[in-house]
């Protein structure tokens, strides 16, 4: 048996085997338990530290990758601004040429019909000098053959004969130096 001084009264008991073994288990189980707790303190500590520099390093990490993916979007971003702007020019460009190709046709078919109106006209001009022509023609005609009625009522058959010959010598020499060129008359 075993004598044990209680801390606080500070009397003395006798404890035997049995007893003594379960005061020392419950001493070294509280002292396991204060060790336990405090080691898993430790634990809990060192975990938190560690867990939080492990976040940190994950947050540097996505931050990193976040500005990368930042810069890739701003580097898309310009490709499709290029992309845009010489899709615009390319659009400028064919507009200005079909403008152009639009303006030269307006300009030949504008031709085509000025062409047309003169061509017109001139065919006008020339119908209406042709009818003119006729009918001068037709009016010296008809004065001609109004002047012979005339000349013929007023003509004996004398002055007709006379006229008629008088005619016929002027034909003759009009002919006469062609038909008869080493001839004397």
């Amino acid at each position: 048996m075993q004598e044990l001084k209680c801390p606080n009264c500070g009397t003395i008991f006798e404890v035997d085997e049995s007893d003594y073994a379960r005061i020392v288990g419950q001493v070294r189980d509280k002292e396991f338990e204060v060790a336990l707790r405090k080691k898993e303190e430790e634990l809990t500590a060192t975990s938190r530290e560690f867990l939080k520099s492990a976040l940190d390093k994950q947050k540097i990490e996505q931050e990193r990758i976040i500005l990368k993916a930042n810069a890739e979007v701003s580097e898309l971003k310009s490709k499709v601004d290029r992309f845009e702007t010489e899709k615009k020019i390319a659009i400028m460009e064919a507009v200005s040429e079909k403008e152009k190709a639009l303006q030269s046709q307006n300009e030949k078919i504008n031709k085509l019909e000025s062409d047309l109106v003169i061509k017109e006209k001139e065919n006008e001009l020339s119908v209406k000098t042709l009818k003119e022509s006729y009918e001068q023609k037709l009016k010296d005609k008809d004065v001609q053959i109004e002047y012979y009625k005339d000349f013929k009522a007023r003509q004996s058959t004398k002055m007709i004969g006379e006229s008629l010959e008088q005619h016929c010598f002027n034909e003759f020499n009009k002919i006469r130096a062609i038909a008869f060129p080493n001839a004397y008359f």
